[in-house]
């Protein structure tokens, strides 16, 4: 294993010496054209990749929504169906580990997490927090 990655958290050193979480959870992006469904793979302070519903462009600007997320974007690359985006104001790190634990306990629970992310869906609530 990478001498980079804590195998407890899931959270590993990228290259930039920025600590990504491996995540791969449900969120939403707006977009000035509308707004879809897309996956979150990894998430650090300072950025992400993502693969959208939509295609995005290099240079589009929009908002990644998730519980515990509501962030300015831009796009910063795009291969194979993913992107890159930079977040306009760094994410605090108990965010970032606040979604690892989401995403550990989707992978604990997936049926249940399906579930849940597609009534947030259909009510319309994905990326609203709960706790205000």
């Amino acid at each position: 294993m990478d001498a980079n990655t804590d195998i407890a958290s899931g959270v590993t050193a990228g290259r930039r010496g920025n600590a990504r979480a491996r995540l791969n959870i449900r969120a939403r992006i707006i977009l000035l054209d509308g707004q879809c469904g897309c996956t979150v793979d990894n998430l650090s302070r300072k950025d992400a990749r993502i693969e959208a519903e939509w295609p995005v462009k290099v240079g589009d600007h929009g908002i990644l929504q998730r519980e515990g997320l509501d962030e300015f974007f831009t796009v910063h690359w795009v291969r194979d169906g993913r992107c890159g985006i930079s977040f306009e104001v760094e994410i605090p790190e108990e965010r970032v580990l606040a979604l690892r634990r989401i995403a550990d306990n989707y992978e604990n629970h997936r049926e249940e997490g399906l579930r849940a992310i597609g009534r947030e869906f259909v009510e319309g609530r994905a990326g609203h927090s709960t706790s205000g």
